[in-house]
């Protein structure tokens, strides 16, 4: 394995990468986020730049690119194919940069191979979000700046630059990864004891530093902003979060989505993946230790600012976020496998390939594991269903109403070509039990559209009180219980089949 260029296993890998990203692609719901992300992409670009001054939490750039995908039209795969081509693309480049840090084809095809079967990669690439997307430039951005710490040339530290600043706008998160890497380099001068000449014999990397922040400067104002707004947000309490389990529940999820049907495996796999990954490392110090204190340096510096920053905003609890750190993760996994390998056998190039082949062979059984539950169970609330119904049952003059109110998006995606769309109340302020009755007063029918994420928890209860009361259940989700569409009319509070 060695020997070989790496190119022809990397153009396999990317055909099995793709393949796996389009199977299924269509099968789940879009659920919230997707909607929100079709809602923001219809407006003009004007028009989506000036929402993120509203109720968003992320930068516009990932809506104004989907603006111009939506022209191929609002289904699943229309909407996720943006996302399936830049997981896709995140094949080659996470290749470039495993051989970058690695130096040898072998480490590079395991990672990517890691990569391509990735569960938890291959889930994000089938969605309406910029999560991939923000992968793939944190790959660039990781790959020129590593470049340019070994190589010291100076292309490369403004293509560091240039790189990060594109990914600031694109997901803010990545100011945790700038964070890292300059952590990173100053721990490189400690070491090397050039701090002193920092200014001199740096100059290339002050200066392209300074480039970087001037750069990501006209979005801070609208970082800001939403930050600001979403402190506190969702109406529930800060929570005050214990770094130890906020680290193991990063581990968790970096490895495989949500989505297994049996907890005793989630808990197994999670301690598998993190044992093996952790024993590698231990042994590969000795040769390995600068490639191991880079990829551990955006790791710890990472969840440590994630960490800190969650004791203000809330949504930085999202590990999504910190999708980029899949790669540091996968990474080292990948040199874990590989020194395993060698540690186990010595002897012919051939007999470590081997021993090699078997090291990943179990790693990729247990990853087959992981990918057949993710395909086969639901990761999403089947709105569609649930709006079939809708529309099945759905009169003239009955009204729709979402709550709470940011459901409306939810109820546009899935009427964008129903004449009932019109009759969407959006965004309802006041969705109290005294409201809801009042409007139900006023109309011959109505649809109630409820999500489980509703906060705080005594405002649910009021309202599924009320709506027991007043409503029939139209449809629940079998998967998401408190995904569920009411209805009641005027005449007969129970509804339909009154």
């Amino acid at each position: 394995m060695q020997k070989l260029s790496g190119w022809p296993l990397v153009l396999l890998l990317i055909f099995i990468g793709a393949s796996l990203r389009l199977l299924y692609l269509g099968k789940a719901s879009p659920w919230l986020d997707e909607t929100i992300t079709y809602d923001r992409a219809l407006a003009a670009v004007p028009d989506i730049i000036k929402a993120s001054y509203g109720w968003d939490i992320h930068p516009p750039t990932y809506y104004v690119i989907l603006h111009y995908m939506v022209k191929l039209g609002h289904s699943p795969e229309a909407l996720r194919l943006f996302s399936v081509i830049c997981g896709v693309l995140s094949i080659p480049v996470f290749y470039f940069l495993a051989r970058e840090i690695f130096g040898k084809p072998r480490e590079a095809i395991v990672a990517t191979l890691l990569l391509t079967l990735s569960a938890y990669q291959i889930r994000y690439a089938q969605e309406a979000r910029m999560y991939t997307l923000f992968f793939l430039v944190s790959l660039l951005a990781m790959l020129f700046f590593y470049r340019a710490y070994k190589r010291q040339q100076k292309r490369d530290w403004f293509w560091w630059a240039g790189i990060s600043i594109i990914n600031f706008y694109v997901h803010y998160f990545s100011l945790f990864l700038i964070a890292s890497q300059v952590v990173f380099y100053l721990i490189h001068l400690l070491r090397a004891k050039a701090v002193a000449q920092l200014f001199k014999q740096q100059r290339a990397f002050v200066v392209a530093t300074l480039v970087l922040l001037v750069g990501c400067l006209p979005a801070v104002p609208l970082l800001v902003q939403q930050a600001s707004a979403k402190i506190g947000s969702y109406g529930v309490k800060q929570p005050t979060v214990n770094p130890v389990m906020f680290v193991l529940v990063f581990l968790k999820y970096s490895f495989y989505p949500n989505t297994l049907a049996d907890p005793l495996w989630e808990r197994g796999l999670k301690y598998i993946f993190t044992a093996f990954m952790f024993g590698g490392v231990l042994l590969a110090w000795k040769q390995r230790r600068d490639s191991i204190i880079f990829l551990g340096t955006l790791l710890v510096v990472s969840l440590t600012l994630a960490w800190i920053a969650s004791h203000f905003v809330f949504f930085s609890l999202t590990f999504r976020y910190l999708y980029f750190l899949n790669a540091p993760m996968l990474l080292l996994l990948a040199l874990a496998a590989t020194t395993v390998a060698d540690k186990i056998t010595a002897g012919p190039v051939l007999k470590k390939t081997l021993t090699l082949t078997t090291v990943l062979g179990a790693l990729c059984l247990l990853d087959a594991y992981i990918l057949a539950n993710y395909y086969q169970h639901p990761r999403n609330p089947d709105w569609r269903t649930g709006f079939a119904e809708l529309k099945k049952n759905c009169r003239a003059n009955d009204m729709i109403v979402p709550v709470p109110g940011y459901v409306t998006y939810v109820a546009r995606y899935y009427l964008a070509e129903e004449a009932s769309r019109e009759r969407v109340l959006s965004f309802l302020d006041d969705t109290s039990p005294s409201a809801l009755e009042s409007l139900l007063n006023q109309q011959e029918g109505i649809f109630f559209i409820l999500t489980d994420d509703m906060y705080p928890p005594e405002r649910r209860q009021a309202v599924d009180t009320w709506l027991a009361a007043h409503s029939r259940l139209l449809w629940e989700d079998a998967h998401f219980p408190g995904n569920v569409i009411w209805y009641s009319t005027k005449a007969s509070p129970l509804g339909l089949n009154q």
